[in-house]
């Protein structure tokens, strides 16, 4: 029992992290929109910035019907605000989330990428050299996170004349940009569908007896990754049979500390913890477990999950979660359990049937993914991109080339992107 308590206290930050998602969820877009009604009177700014926090927590009928009413005003609030910015060299990193994988010609647009919400908003200081990009460019924008009522998306409303596709791996965020019925085009697709299988075709067809971990979560050290639920479930299973797991974490977030003490605290359960592996490491550890699990309740798409589906290893995904592409999460890649769930399924000591790699460069691996994106761009002429003026896009974790020649390289994207922006360094 007083391991117990301990243990609540250590992982206090992420129970505070739970309670926050939760009341989010049911209560916020209430919340929120009361308070909007009530800054109306006083402050306009302010009761819209209140409309889209009530959006992010919960796509409703009417925070949507509220948003059509009121878009205008807060793309124009936006750039308003954007004018009393600094508009400073924008830095060479930033052409690192900018990617250019179909160069125009005389009768086609070209085709550029552009990663993180960040970097929208980089962009978005000076509209003449959007403009300028979008006069020889198509352009897809991957967000960092779910929830697109951020000004800063809803911001490329401005560029009416123009249509700009946006990767949606959320339903939510799909619902709201389709509901928008304006230039933005959502694509039902996100981060985790650029997965680079061509780097990852090591031996991937491991026999059962060479899977060291029945169970692995890939986190970081951020409340929202859950780690404390993982240890619970662990302590459940373990009360009616042995299991092996790995918990590998980036070196990223602010619990560390917290992570470390819950594993002292549970010496009893057979976990093998890594920081910060390299590429090659994790998937090592990947090809060593029978099922890989995402136990957050809201974040972007999440790339290591399906990472694991190019290793051929099982996923497990919360159900509950916001941000995952659920229908990725189907009978061919895994399974969608609750917590309760998931430790009944451990218990009853399954070996993973799934072999889920085929499925995953059917549609969702690099190649596949990009085929939807030009279909939706170009239509039914997209095939004629095959050749020189066309390259995959791959997410490790940055956005890059699945392959460089003397036509796509990081130096030829930097010069090409260049032309567009003076002010560069």
């Amino acid at each position: 029992m007083f391991r117990k308590i301990q243990s609540i206290y250590v992982a206090r930050h992420y129970y505070f992290a739970d309670l926050r998602f939760y009341l989010s969820r049911s209560i916020g877009p209430y919340v929120f929109l009361a308070m909007y009604r009530f800054a109306l009177i006083y402050n306009r700014s302010a009761a819209l910035a209140y409309l889209l926090a009530s959006l992010r927590s919960r796509v409703t009928e009417t925070g949507l019907t509220l948003l059509k009413v009121n878009l205008q005003a807060i793309v124009a609030n936006y750039f308003s605000a954007n004018k009393l910015v600094s508009k400073n060299p924008k830095p060479s990193r930033m052409f690192d989330r900018l990617l250019v994988v179909a160069y125009p010609t005389p009768n086609r647009k070209g085709l550029v990428f552009i990663k993180f919400t960040e970097t929208f908003h980089i962009l978005l200081l000076d509209p003449t050299t959007v403009r300028r990009l979008l006069r020889d460019y198509h352009l897809v924008l991957e967000p960092s996170w779910s929830g697109y009522a951020l000004p800063e998306i809803l911001a490329w409303t401005a560029f009416a004349q123009t249509k700009i596709f946006i990767e949606c791996a959320e339903k939510e965020d799909f619902r709201l940009i389709s509901e928008l019925k304006g230039n933005l085009v959502p694509l039902r697709i996100g981060s985790g569908d650029w997965v680079d299988y061509g780097a990852t075709s090591a031996e991937v067809y491991q026999p059962l007896a060479a899977k060291k971990y029945d169970i692995t979560l890939v986190a970081n050290f951020n409340p929202i990754k859950r780690i404390h639920i993982f240890f619970r479930m662990l302590n459940k299973i373990t009360a009616h049979k042995p299991i092996k797991a790995a918990l590998v974490c980036a070196n990223f977030g602010s619990q560390r500390l917290a992570v470390e003490k819950l594993l002292s605290l549970h010496r009893h359960l057979e976990i093998d913890y890594f920081v910060d592996l390299n590429t090659a490491q994790l998937n090592e550890i990947l090809l060593e477990s029978k099922y890989v699990s995402l136990l957050t309740l809201k974040e972007g798409s999440n790339r290591s999950l399906f990472e694991a589906v190019a290793l051929n290893c099982p996923i497990i995904l919360l159900a509950g979660n916001v941000g995952v592409n659920r229908d990725n999460v189907n009978a061919a890649t895994g399974h969608i359990f609750t917590e309760k769930e998931i430790v009944r399924f451990f218990i009853g000591n399954p070996d993973p049937t799934k072999h889920p790699r085929n499925w995953g460069i059917e549609h969702i691996s690099h190649g596949a993914s990009m085929e939807k994106v030009l279909q939706a761009v170009y239509g039914f002429d997209y095939r004629t991109l095959y050749g020189q003026f066309f390259r995959n896009k791959v997410n490790s974790p940055e956005m890059a080339y699945d392959y460089e020649d003397a036509l796509f390289n990081r130096k030829a994207n930097h010069d090409c992107l260049n032309r567009y922006f003076s002010d560069c360094d």
